[in-house]
Formats: structure tokens, C-alpha cells, sequence
């Protein structure tokens, strides 16, 4: 049974190239630190870095101590990193649903 679920549990992941460096963007798993998301100071920022891997060796691309110079940065260049977080872990998805239905109807 366990094999027929391993497809479902795996961590959804989405690869994307930040400047010269490919980079694995990965849903945050259930170990994760619940005070990242429940202290809403950098909360965004706090989730990148916890999600954001290289792809050469899969160690994680940020740190907590980035997170200043990420938010110095402009929104046109972390955006893409912040949309690939949001989609891999499914932030969004009820409101572009609730949207996408309101449209239809």
C-alpha cells in the first residue's frame, strides 16, 4: 500500500534557474519548524529559505541570514522564487479556485 502512496507523499518540486545557479524548489515537509508559519514576521521570506535548494548538491540555496538581502531585492527578480514557493506547497490555490469559479459563473 505504502508503494502505491509513495508518488502522492513525495514532495512536490519544481526546478527553476536564479541567474547562472539551478535551483529545486520543494514543498516544505511536516518536520518544518511549525514557528515559521505561525510567526507572521518574514513569514514568506522564512518559507523561501526552507524550500529553496541547489541543484548541484541539494543543500539549502539561503539562509535566515539572507533574508535581509532578499528583501532588498527587487520583486521582479525574487518574485519568481516566491511564485515557485507558493505553488509547489498549494498557497493560492483556494483563491485562484474561488476566482476561477466566480469568473465562470
Amino acid at each position: 500500500m505504502l508503494d502505491d502512496l509513495a508518488e502522492f507523499l513525495k514532495p512536490r518540486e519544481e526546478m527553476i534557474t536564479f541567474g547562472r545557479v539551478k535551483l529545486i524548489v520543494r514543498e516544505l515537509d511536516g518536520s518544518a519548524d511549525n514557528s515559521i508559519i505561525a510567526e507572521e514576521k518574514d513569514r514568506p521570506w522564512r518559507i523561501l529559505v526552507r524550500c529553496v535548494f541547489r541543484e548541484d548538491d541539494e543543500t539549502p540555496a539561503f539562509s535566515d541570514v539572507d533574508i535581509p538581502a532578499l528583501k532588498r531585492k527587487s520583486p521582479a527578480i525574487t518574485g519568481k522564487l516566491i511564485n515557485a514557493v507558493n505553488r509547489v506547497n498549494g498557497f493560492g490555490i483556494e483563491d485562484e479556485a474561488k476566482n476561477s469559479a466566480a469568473a465562470q459563473g
